[in-house]
């Protein structure tokens, strides 16, 4: 039918974007007034409806699985066949995808290409690090996941929240210029090999900047920074580190520790609490160890 566009199921302008984590966005229509977009997002997804500058209306229908949207005042949960749209934000929006979730949104203004190529560039470097490493991707997720689960609790600065997101979302970017042969190496580092590592802080601050500007790079530049001033890259103690960086640093430290390694088995949930209490107020933020167990508490409420 010449008159009538028809698409076939599976069949898309631009299919499978993979963004992060098994978030997929498939770019079903677009022209210069609007767009159409299938997004899935995996269970225990969790991301931000962010304020714009344009006047921008989104329309969101959820074919399948249960959403949850939030901010500091409340929480909606939404079921398949509900919908949800918005026109110039006042606040961000964060979401948890509560089962696999997919939506058919249709954007006023088309942003599907602009937004693609501000995240294809660094998620294609962390997907070469899953290849090399195995995790490096999925775990950057699962930290952008309790980061922003943390940051709720917190009633965090809705400001400064995308930046947040993304500075979670690509905070090991710059593990990609460390040589494999350190990157990988089973055994403990020398302290040459140590030093060396610890430049993938630089090295992530200088690849960000390039695609998010300085906040979120200095954001990322920090997470390894301690209260007591031990942290890398410089050193930085009590409040000269950011709220935003001491999230991501206790989100980064719970990941790392829970999660099972060929060396090792991951600690348990309580285990890994016990231990960021134990470092708090040393290394770790307290009030940000507090906003993570109200975050994994109300977690398992709803797993269970």
């Amino acid at each position: 039918m010449q008159d009538i566009l028809i698409n076939r199921a599976g069949s898309y302008m631009h299919a499978g974007t993979e963004f992060s984590g098994g978030n997929m966005t498939h770019l079903i229509y677009n022209d210069p007034s609007f767009e159409v977009t299938h997004d899935v997002f995996p269970k225990g997804t969790v991301g931000c409806f962010y304020t714009m500058d344009t006047e921008e209306f989104e329309f969101n229908y959820i074919i399948k699985g249960r959403l949850e949207i939030f901010d500091v005042k409340e929480k909606v949960l939404l079921s398949p066949g509900d919908t949800f749209c918005y026109q110039k934000l006042e606040r961000n929006h964060l979401f948890k995808a509560i089962d696999d979730v997919e939506l058919l949104s249709i954007r006023k203004t088309p942003c599907f290409g602009e937004f693609e190529e501000s995240v294809t560039h660094l998620n294609e470097i962390l997907f070469q690090l899953q290849n090399v490493d195995g995790d490096t991707l999925s775990h950057c997720e699962r930290v952008k996941n309790l980061t922003m689960g943390i940051a709720y609790y917190l009633e965090f600065d809705q400001s400064q929240l995308l930046n947040l997101f993304y500075a979670a979302k690509f905070h090991d970017v710059g593990k990609a210029r460390i040589p494999v042969e350190i990157l990988l190496k089973p055994e403990k580092l020398t302290d040459d090999e140590y030093e060396v590592m610890k430049t993938h802080s630089r090295h992530t601050y200088e690849m960000i900047l390039e695609y998010y500007g300085p906040e979120v790079a200095k954001i990322a530049f920090d997470h390894h920074e301690r209260l007591d001033g031990k942290g890398y890259p410089q050193g930085l103690k009590g409040d000269e580190i950011s709220l935003a960086a001491r999230i991501i640093c206790v989100a980064d430290a719970y990941d790392a520790m829970v999660v099972t390694r060929p060396y090792r088995v991951g600690m348990t949930t309580k285990n890994a609490l016990a231990e960021l209490r134990r470092c708090q107020d040393i290394q770790f933020d307290s009030i940000v160890i507090d906003a993570l167990e109200k975050y994994l508490l109300d977690l398992d409420k709803e797993i269970n």
